[in-house]
Parts: structure tokens; C-alpha cells; sequence
């Protein structure tokens, strides 16, 4: 049985492919186009998939679209027709420029177009509702039998949260929160504020929050209130979302906290403070919505989807200041992640297949062998050595403050690499958090480094020594340890903490261990290889152009290692 799931025509559009049940490949379409959180249709990923299993399109039993039921278009629509004129710029087409209407039959013609398509072929194909898709895409891979369940979105269908629980693979729904109430939405409200892009930099003001203080938290707790059981209320006169305007906030809101920040201009401290206090508050919203969850469930665990899964302070704080001991958050929480949530849906739910797969690793993209990768170092004329041990290599290059691009195995899915296309540097080393966002970010360097480590060591520097394969929590650095990786730990005194085992990825393992071994630490600074403003590589010609454009010192790609000084 093979199934294929599909998120399209948003943004951060992507595919993957179960085989019985297995999740065997999963890509975003952007790491073949090279075009930042691309919306199109997936067609290089679906290929890639389908490869991967060794198929093509006529194999494919049934396809999963995370898409905007009906019912829920229709439902927009009375919203905007109640709300004439202030309504009238809400858009009735997709991100792509495909009327919500025709997006089923949109996505059914593009599948028709790929290579082993039969004519007269019955397509089986099921949209999914987004949130049901992030709810499945959460739980399903987890490793957990029984878990809570907190989906919280934007606003592309009418449901932008969802409150629920896991037992086997039945999911059972407590609470749902509808459009405009929306969680993302207010994310994306206070990105555009500060002058980032929405989706694309809500990181960013995660980032700044970590330098701001809590001045402006009393203003956001009353644009934003907390309900009972779990709920949260917008005071949406600060807000123009539910209106669609090009401005996600009102004059209201510019009162409050003074004029926004153009793009590209100085970050004050005034910016630092606004961003800490959204911050707050939106870790607030999240943690009242994981009690509730587990005085309802009783479960141990909770699984997060959703874009704002992705905010990786308030994943830490769930750890911090409720009952649950273990946080799942899908590698690609937000849109790219649908596509595993609505593949997942078709096997266990329409299919009611009991599950069989628990997620162990993001490597599930493309890789390349031996043969292709010199043989384009060749073509290009580069000058390069081969080694027997790259990990040894890039160790020692680390030790002598080196930044090092680490290009290895499948590509990871999601959006940061996390041992297999990374950008690695000396934790030790203050300066080292500076540099590589010199390197890799772009003229306004926020990013959020991970701290690699042996998950073996965790808990001699860190509070909780808890696996997090995928980096999607904050935990706090013992206080003892700080001093020993600084370039790793925020102004809060944690780390985004990603600990590697040698089974998911023994080359990458071994890395580190080569690494203490020269230092005493077991940590390694990572962040994603890519070139400036553009996605994570995919290929080997990816990563020579992020190694001769973002300022890398090295780059050990197989086993071989290129240097830019002798």
C-alpha cells in the first residue's frame, strides 16, 4: 500500500510517501527550486518520493491533500460578506493564485501531469482539513500511544486551534477555536510589526524576545485573554486579519506600542521589549491550553502542530510548568508538515490501519553517493582531498576554530539541519554564535543556533536530559556549564537542545565524540547549511555555492574536504 501526501499551494509546499505504513521519504519542494518557503505544487518532491520507493504515480493507492474543506470556504465567505467593505481585500485565492475553490481539482490535473500517469487512471484522493492534518502529522509519528494533542495555526481554513487526545491511532477532539481567534494570526501580527516577513521570520521575533523585557507584557495580556478550559480570546481591535488587510494591526495597536519598525531598519531596545512581551504572552496561551489538555487526558506526553509548534521557547516552558514529562513537535510543524499528517489520516483513519512507524529521524530527503559527488568537484576544477574519516576531519578543524559546512547522507526534512546538511562551529567560543550568522543569515542575523550533543552526556549539561532528535525545545544549561559553551546558551540561560544518538546517525555521532575527545566537550554549535536568503541545500552543487558564498572556512562533503586556505 503506498500513499501519498501533499501540501500545496501556501507556502512551504511538500510531499511524502508511507510504504505499509513506513514513512520512507518526505522533501519540501523549495530544496528543488530554490525558492524560499515555495508554494508550488511539489512535483520535484513527489518525484523524489515516488523514486525513493521505487514507483511512480500509477503505484500510488491513495493521495492525502492537506487542504480547506468546503464547508469552511463557504464559512469565509458569510464572514466577508457580513463584514462589507472592511472585508473586501480578504483574498479568495491561494498564496499560488488558485481560486479555494478549484484547489482539489487543481492539485488532481498537476498529479495527472507526472511522468507513469495512466489516463484513464482512478485517481483515490482525499482532501484534509489542516488542522486534522497537523493533528495526525504530531501524534501519529510520535512515539507515544497515548497523548495529548494541541494543533494551534494561522488562518488558511476556519479551525485555527484544536484540543485533543491520542490513544492507538484513533484521535479524539475536545476543543476546536475558529477563525478570527487564532493563535498564529497574533504571531504573525507582531512579525510584520518588526518588520520581518510573516511565516517566514516569525522565528526571528522569538529571537529578539530573548533580549527584551517584560515592560510591554501587561498590554498583552489584555489583547490577549485566557479563557476557561483552555480557550484564549483576541481583543481583535487591535487586529486586521479577519478583515484581510495588507496591515495585520490597527491604529489601536500602533497606540499601544508606537509606530512599527520598517524593514531593515535599527532594532531598538523599545522593539526587544514589544517582542519579549508577545512572547510571554503567547507562551501563556499555550501552556493554559497544555494544563487544560492534561487534566482531560492524563497523559504524560503532549504532541504539538501548527506553525506555532515551532516556537521553540514555548515548547520548553510546556516542560517547565505543567505536568507533561515528554514534548513531541513534528520536525516541519507547520505546512510542510501537513503533508505527513494528511498521509497519515489516509492509513490510519480512512484506511483504520493500526500504527506501525515512530519517527526516529528527519533524514528522509535525497542523498548522494561517492560517484556524483567527485565527479562534479572534478567538473568544477576544485581543489579538494579525500579522507578516510570525515568526522575525525571535521573534528579537529572544529578544534582550531574553524566553521565547517557538514554535508552528509539523506537530507533532513524540516527547516533546519540537524547533522546531515549543517553548518558546525566551536561551542566554546563566544564569538562563534556571531560568525556563523555573519555566514549564513542575512543582514539582520537572528538565528537561533541548536547545542548538538551526545544524547549520552545531556544530563551533564543540561536540566533535563530528555532525547530531543529534532531540537524543538529550549532547556536550561546547568548553571555550572554555561562558561564551557557560550556560544550555544541565550540570555536566558538555555539552549536549543538536539541530542544525537549513534543510532539515528552514527557519522554525525561520531563527529562529536572525535570532538571531545580534542576538547572535553561534547557539544557542537549547528545550524543550517544554506546560502544566504536562500533554503537548506539539497544537492552537493547546493552546497558548494553556500560554501564559496557564506563565508564557510570548510566544507566536508562525503569524504572529501574542501578548505578555502592551505
Amino acid at each position: 500500500m503506498i500513499i501519498l501526501g501533499i501540501s500545496a499551494f501556501e507556502h512551504d509546499s511538500a510531499a511524502c510517501l508511507l510504504e505499509s505504513g513506513q514513512l520512507v521519504a518526505a522533501a519540501q519542494q523549495e530544496r528543488f527550486s530554490r525558492i524560499k518557503h515555495d508554494g508550488a505544487f511539489p512535483s520535484d518532491a513527489i518525484e523524489f518520493c515516488l523514486s525513493q520507493a521505487g514507483a511512480t504515480i500509477r503505484d500510488v493507492d491513495w493521495v492525502g491533500f492537506a487542504g480547506v474543506k468546503r464547508s469552511d470556504i463557504y464559512k469565509k465567505a458569510l464572514h466577508i460578506i457580513k463584514n462589507v467593505p472592511r472585508s473586501l481585500s480578504m483574498r479568495c485565492c491561494t498564496e499560488e493564485k488558485v481560486c479555494v475553490f478549484k484547489v482539489p481539482a487543481t492539485a488532481k490535473a498537476q498529479l495527472r501531469m507526472l511522468p507513469g500517469y495512466r489516463a484513464k487512471a482512478r485517481l483515490k484522493f482525499q482532501l484534509v482539513p489542516y488542522h486534522i492534518c497537523h493533528a495526525y502529522g504530531s501524534f501519529m509519528p510520535s512515539p507515544h500511544d497515548k497523548a495529548a494533542i494541541l494543533v494551534a495555526d494561522g488562518d488558511l481554513g476556519w479551525m485555527t486551534t484544536l484540543l485533543a487526545g491520542g490513544r492507538g491511532a484513533d484521535v479524539q477532539t475536545f476543543k476546536q477555536m475558529f477563525f478570527p481567534m487564532s493563535l498564529g494570526a497574533f504571531y504573525s501580527t507582531m512579525t510584520s510589526y518588526h518588520g520581518f516577513k510573516p511565516i517566514a521570520d516569525d522565528q526571528r521575533v522569538m529571537a529578539l524576545s530573548l533580549e527584551g523585557s517584560d515592560h510591554y507584557y501587561p498590554e498583552f495580556k489584555r489583547m490577549l485573554r485566557l479563557s476557561a478550559d483552555g480557550e484564549f480570546k483576541l481583543d481583535l481591535s487591535f487586529f486586521n486579519h479577519q478583515y484581510g488587510k495588507p496591515h495585520r494591526y490597527t491604529d489601536k495597536l500602533r497606540l499601544a506600542f508606537g509606530e512599527s519598525r520598517p524593514p531593515a531598519s535599527e532594532i531598538t531596545q523599545r522593539h526587544k521589549d514589544i517582542a519579549r512581551g508577545f512572547q510571554l504572552r503567547l507562551e501563556d496561551a499555550i501552556v493554559h491550553a497544555a494544563r487544560y489538555l492534561h487534566t482531560v487526558t492524563g497523559s504524560k506526553a503532549i504532541c504539538l502542530g501548527g506553525s506555532v509548534a515551532n516556537n521553540s521557547l514555548a515548547c520548553g516552558r510546556i516542560l517547565e510548568q505543567t505536568p507533561f514529562e515528554q514534548v513531541f513537535v513534528q520536525p516541519a510543524a507547520g505546512q510542510a508538515g501537513a503533508a505527513i499528517g494528511a498521509a497519515f489520516y489516509i492509513h490510519n483513519n480512512a484506511l483504520d490501519n493500526r500504527r506501525n512507524f515512530a519517527l526516529k529521524s528527519t533524514s528522509l530527503g535525497p542523498e548522494f553517493n561517492r560517484e556524483e559527488i567527485a565527479s562534479l568537484l572534478n567538473q568544477s576544477k576544485l581543489q579538494y582531498k579525500e579522507v578516510e574519516n570525515p568526522e575525525m576531519q571535521a573534528a579537529s578543524l572544529l578544534a582550531k576554530g574553524k566553521t565547517v559546512g557538514w554535508f552528509q547522507g539523506r537530507m533532513e526534512f524540516g527547516d533546519g539541519g540537524l547533522g546531515n546538511r549543517s553548518v558546525l562551529a566551536d561551542p566554546r567560543v563566544a564569538e562563534s554564535r556571531k560568525t556563523v550568522g555573519a555566514q549564513i543569515e542575512d543582514a539582520e542575523p537572528y538565528p537561533l543556533f541548536a547545542a548538538s550533543i551526545l544524547a549520552e552526556k545531556a544530563s551533564e549539561f543540561f536540566a533535563s536530559a530528555k532525547p530531543s532528535p529534532f531540537a524543538s525545545s529550549f532547556i536550561r544549561v546547568l548553571r555550572d556549564k554555561v562558561d564551557s559553551i557560550p556560544a550555544v546558551v541565550l540570555p536566558d540561560g538555555t539552549a536549543r537542545l538536539h541530542t544525537v544518538d549513534s543510532e539515528t546517525n552514527a557519522l554525525y555521532h561520531g563527529l562529536i565524540t572525535e570532538f571531545e575527545k580534542l576538547t572535553g566537550v561534547p557539544v557542537i554549535l549547528i545550524a543550517p547549511l544554506k546560502s544566504k536568503d536562500g533554503p537548506v541545500v539539497r544537492s552537493p552543487q547546493d552546497a558548494l555555492r553556500a560554501f564559496y558564498t557564506a563565508g564557510l572556512d570548510n566544507l566536508v562533503i562525503g569524504n572529501f574536504v574542501l578548505s578555502k586556505s592551505p
